[in-house]
């Protein structure tokens, strides 16, 4: 619970940072992703954290998630729960009309009462939770966990959304298809080891992801 409450303080105050401050959300969101991990690896000291790492070893109170219920993985129950559940709220709550309205076009969205600066903070604040979620989720697979891990799906995740059909801009989309676009994208990477292909194909991949949705902005922008 205090890992799921932290990545709640930290998406708030990244949320802050955006509303209050006028920061734009990429670069707050960035900062955190750095700053955060340099703050790991200073307490940790780059070391991997496992129950063997104390003494005497002490198993994460979390590690029952690793297993299974009817033979299916918690892991996936949990990912499926949440992905159902987010896209419950966006399609059919007011919260998920104030946030496609915000991300759409915020002046307009403020001009009929919509508190896009609130929106903004419970967006973000959302994603911290989520976030350290997966952190969770990642541990018990693992069984065990070190500061660096991770580092490089930050842009994966944005190829795999955009693959899904989120624009840049913002305001259309659906949970459903994020989840499938980064499916896609961990899919590939799969096939990609099993054919012994050089993993630096998997970033040829994202790159081109990327290409095209900026030409993809570009173009929306022109409309």
């Amino acid at each position: 619970m205090l890992t799921l409450a932290g990545g709640v303080a930290v998406g708030a105050m990244a949320g802050l940072l955006v509303a209050r401050g006028g920061i734009p959300s990429f670069l707050v969101t960035l900062a955190s992703y750095w700053g955060f991990r340099g703050v790991a690896l200073l307490f940790n000291g780059g070391n991997y954290i496992s129950p063997d790492a104390v003494s005497p070893p002490r198993p994460f109170g979390f590690s029952g998630i690793a297993g299974t219920i009817g033979g299916v993985p918690v892991l996936i129950i949990v990912a499926l729960a949440v992905v159902i559940g987010a896209q419950i709220v966006v399609s059919f709550t007011p919260l998920g009309a104030w946030v496609r309205a915000s991300g759409s076009n915020e002046n307009a969205a403020r001009a009929v009462g919509v508190r896009t600066n609130g929106v903004k903070v419970l967006a973000l604040a959302t994603s911290g939770l989520t976030a350290a979620l997966a952190g969770i989720m990642i541990t018990a697979w693992q069984v065990s966990i070190y500061p660096l891990t991770g580092e490089g799906d930050s842009l994966q995740a944005i190829a795999g959304v955009i693959l899904g059909g989120i624009p840049f801009s913002g305001g259309r989309g659906t949970i459903v298809g994020a989840a499938l676009g980064v499916l896609v994208i961990g899919v590939i990477n799969d096939i990609i080891v099993l054919i012994g292909l050089p993993a630096l194909y998997e970033y040829i991949f994202v790159a081109v992801i990327l290409v095209l949705a900026g030409l993809q902005a570009r173009l929306a922008s022109a409309k």
